[in-house]
């Protein structure tokens, strides 16, 4: 992705042929997307038929426009440190952004674990690149490994991927460690970036390309066991001298999407091709057309293909100045820019100041850029004999409305770094202005993104869910289920579809995303009354939902109320239960015939049919977190055919009546009960459940005081008194405390842990903006049930809302005194024994609290801003979060 020197392709595309070769390499050529009728092509047997000059795309494509579906802008992390247009990831142009690419990442050759690309690279750097989704929550952050220079003849890295993809053993190890990366600094995926297996001018092997694919299903097959949703993808070369190493078409059954790198198309290296040394666009639209075609002849949907848009200009000095036009000569590249300091290359900033006579102070007249409509590119001259393409709004759009009409997946730009302060070149792509990131930073969030409402029910459950389309499956073949749900998707069901047979346990799968994937879900509409028995009512019951509206005359499993025979009238839903369902109505119930509801609830519906006089009304607690409640009836009259709440409703109660005294269900069927959910704000959490008898071990029997056997609750602190060994329960936040440590035969040692500010002043304290401005609430009842309520906090260094919060360490700091003791005598806290020999007491008690110059001497932490501890003790417990290093801090109930 670097800007790399690719050659350029010099197959000859003409029909009806396809290159065939008596070598392996050449034989795949054919399959891989490539055609033509030269000695590169053709061998002893002759040429093979069938090459399409001009092939489309496979299926429509995306129905979106590029730029709704995904805009990645790569970061350079060497822009961080420079000294003429410095950019940190603050300074970029985050509106503009659905996904950034870190570039790069490298990877230890000898532990393959994932770390910065150079010694004046910051790892710092990579939590500073995650945290800008605090300004900006639906960013999605991937880490892309590799570049140009990785694969550079000469270096310790250039062998790694070949020797990773190769081996088993390496693939699952990389896979793990890559894993630990993104979810130690929180990263959303990865992007591959081998520049280029197989290729022989850059370290490649012939095997490259079948190990390439097994590299990618354990990294998907990784990824899916992780537990966290995490995206995969890589890049792709537009030229042939490099794509033909690329098993696309097995290669896309395990990454999300291709970045293809559809610029650099020339530069200086033609001078060593067959095109020679003459001037061209490097982002020429005609040839990325026909770059896309070698794509389009292995069945790559359009889709799943991002259009790479470069950010710079590839520039040429002219042998003849009077001979300026593409197809002229050049005779070497360009001279270096004042900030890139590369010959050959502009960044879009420095090709503005040019544009604009910013630069070097020389005196120019104006420019006026030729625009080639047919290639959509831009080029001038300046300084006489300097030449250099580019895009701007005008090219860009050209590109855009190409890539729409094809249904390409997205656009990535290399790179966001080297556009300029007004952001020129990403307004120019998007055709809209972009906000600046501070200004981003001002945004009441909790107003532009309101979370606390449930647009769509279906939605919270299984949104990405769908029913395979595809031919029947064995429902007990595990492989072919996977296979038909896809890379990241796993089965929660199954539908008959008319597929079984008596020698078959056959059907079609349902499939969910794995994380999260919905449970418990089941066939409803089998139990329908006493009407006819091949009727079906489509009818979940109260608290599930119809995901996806995914139904079927059949149904099936994994669960059902009924059998797999197929409906005769109607139909059979597949449901699963509603996550809100219990919250929402907690607390909720009838009240009695003619009664009114109870004070501080409200009523939200009414039920007939079951009073001898009037009604029982359903009366929930405020503030009321269900509304627009109605009864729903169907069709058909008393028939009640498909009496099912919409996708924006969740189904409370079925009656007979529902609100109405006439006009009933026959055949014992039911009204649904449809309200639409309003998330009420968030009520401090109250726990029903005794933790003593619900967690065994938890408090002792000694009056069930939590402080007699040690167990605490989050931050307890440890009294600051030598002579106690008691627990002080539910101490005030933001002071230092002292652990005490007794290594017995009277040795005490104290883990004093660090001063940290209370919730009222969090967010106001030193890079507070990097603070996950989200609240933590234990849901109502549901506390030894782990499920946790999320909210949005407001903007400001006061926020509203916080009362009855705290500030806590996602990490209790007392973790680290039992760390000491249990380091020093060799036990854990299981009673069993350590792997590694205990550490001498000796350190603790002599080293521990006591400064070192050297130790002193090493990083801020939490980045340059922060302090540098003198003492072990002070390090180690800096690290938990302090006045000074606010990262790790977060809002939770008191």
């Amino acid at each position: 992705m670097e800007h790399a020197a690719e050659k350029v392709a010099t197959a000859v595309m003409v029909p009806p042929t396809v290159a065939l070769d008596g070598s392996r390499t050449a034989m795949q050529w054919p399959n891989f997307g490539f055609c033509g009728t030269t000695t590169d092509f053709c061998g002893i047997e002759g040429c093979q038929s069938n090459c399409i000059l001009n092939p489309t795309p496979s299926g429509s494509g995306s129905s979106s426009s590029i730029l709704q579906n995904k805009v990645i802008g790569y970061y350079e992390s060497w822009s961080a440190r420079l000294d003429c247009h410095k950019v940190t990831p603050t300074d970029l142009p985050l509106d503009a952004l659905t996904h950034i690419n870190f570039a790069f990442a490298y990877i230890d050759p000898d532990s393959l674990q994932v770390v910065t690309m150079d010694g004046s690279t910051p790892s710092s750097l990579f939590s500073d690149i995650t945290n800008v989704k605090a300004i900006k929550e639906d960013l999605s952050i991937f880490v892309s490994i590799g570049g140009w220079s990785f694969s550079d003849n000469g270096t310790a890295t250039q062998p790694l991927y070949g020797e990773i993809a190769a081996d088993a053993g390496k693939r699952q190890t990389f896979a793990d460690n890559v894993v630990h990366f993104m979810k130690q600094y929180g990263f959303d995926g990865l992007d591959i970036d081998w520049e280029y297996p197989g290729a022989p001018d850059r370290g490649g092997q012939e095997e490259d390309t079948e190990n390439y694919v097994s590299l990618l299903q354990v990294l998907r097959q990784t990824f899916d066991r992780s537990g966290n949703k995490l995206g995969l993808s890589f890049t792709a070369p537009s030229s042939y001298w490099y794509l033909r190493w690329f098993d696309l078409a097995n290669m896309i059954k395990y990454a999300d999407w291709i970045n293809l790198m559809s610029y650099d198309l020339h530069g200086v290296w033609d001078a060593t091709d067959p095109i020679g040394s003459i001037v061209q666009g490097h982002t020429n639209l005609t040839e990325i057309k026909l770059a896309t075609e070698r794509f389009w002849r292995v069945h790559i949907p359009p889709e799943k293909i991002v259009m790479g848009f470069g950010f710079y200009g590839r520039s040429f000095t002219l042998a003849d100045p009077g001979c300026s036009t593409p197809g002229c000569p050049f005779s070497g590249a360009s001279n270096p820019g004042p900030c890139s300091a590369t010959g050959g290359i502009l960044a879009y900033y420095e090709i503005m100041n040019i544009l604009n006579g910013a630069t070097t102070g020389k005196k120019r007249g104006t420019i006026s850029p030729t625009h080639d409509s047919v290639d959509a590119v831009n080029y001038f001259t300046f300084d006489n004999d300097q030449w250099v393409s580019y895009d701007d709004a005008t090219t860009f759009k050209q590109k855009v409305d190409w890539a729409n009409g094809v249904g390409l997946g997205g656009a990535l730009i290399w790179a966001s770094d080297l556009d300029d302060g007004k952001y020129t070149a990403h307004a120019g792509l998007l055709g809209r202005s972009i906000q600046s990131t501070p200004s981003l930073q001002n945004i009441d969030k909790a107003l532009s993104a309101p979370q606390a409402v449930i647009q769509d029910l279906a939605g919270s459950n299984g949104q990405n869910c769908f029913a395979y389309k595809g031919d029947c499956v064995n429902l007990n073949d595990n492989k072919a289920m996977s296979e038909a749900c896809g890379a990241g998707n796993t089965p929660v069901g199954w539908d008959d579809a008319g597929c079984g047979k008596k020698n078959c346990h056959c059907g079609k799968p349902i499939c969910c995303p794995t994380n999260p994937a919905p449970k418990n879900c089941m066939w409803r509409g089998d139990n329908n009354g006493k009407g006819a028995g091949s009727d079906c009512s489509a009818q979940c019951a109260p608290g599930e939902v119809n995901i996806q509206g995914i139904g079927s005359s059949w149904g099936g499993g994994f669960l059902n109320d009924g059998n797999t025979n197929k409906c005769g009238r109607g139909r059979k839903v597949f449901c699963c239960p509603s996550p809100d369902f219990q919250q929402v109505t907690q607390g909720c119930s009838y009240a009695g015939c003619r009664k009114s509801c109870p004070t501080g609830t409200t009523s939200i519906f009414k039920k007939e049919g079951e009073c001898f006089i009037g009604y029982k009304q359903y009366c929930c607690p405020d503030p009321v977190e269900l509304t627009a409640c109605h009864w729903v009836g169907g069709s058909g009259g008393e028939d009640c055919a498909n009496a099912v709440c919409n996708s924006t409703e969740l189904e409370i109660d079925r009656a007979q009546f529902g609100g109405s005294q006439t006009g009933g269900c026959s055949y014992k069927r039911t009204k649904a009960a449809c309200c639409t959910v309003q998330k009420a704000p968030p009520k401090p959490a109250s726990c029903s459940t005794n933790l003593c008898k619900a967690l065994p071990g938890f408090c002792n029997n000694d009056n069930d005081d939590e402080s007699a056997n040690g167990y605490t609750k989050r931050d307890l602190a440890l009294s600051r008194s030598t002579s106690s060994e008691h627990v002080h329960v539910l101490e005030e936040r933001g002071g230092s405390e002292t652990y005490r440590v007794d290594f017995g035969n009277d040795i005490i040692m104290h883990v004093i842990a660090i001063a940290y500010p209370a919730i009222g002043s969090l967010f106001g304290g030193p890079n507070a903006a990097n603070i996950l401005r989200q609240f933590f609430r234990l849901i109502p009842g549901y506390c030894t049930d782990t499920s946790i309520q999320t909210g949005n906090i407001g903007k400001g260094k006061k926020p509203s809302g916080l009362g009855g919060m705290q500030t806590e360490h996602p990490i209790d700091r007392q973790v680290m005194a039992r760390f000491v003791q249990s380091s020093a005598s060799g036990s854990l806290p299981s009673g069993a024994g350590s792997a590694l020999p205990p550490i001498p007491q000796a350190f603790y008690t002599h080293y521990w609290d006591v400064p070192n110059t050297q130790l002193h001497a090493r990083p801020a932490v939490g980045g340059p801003n922060g302090i540098q501890p003198l003492t072990p003790n002070d390090r180690v417990m800096e690290a938990f979060g302090s006045n000074n290093y606010l990262n790790p801090f977060m809002a939770v109930d008191a």
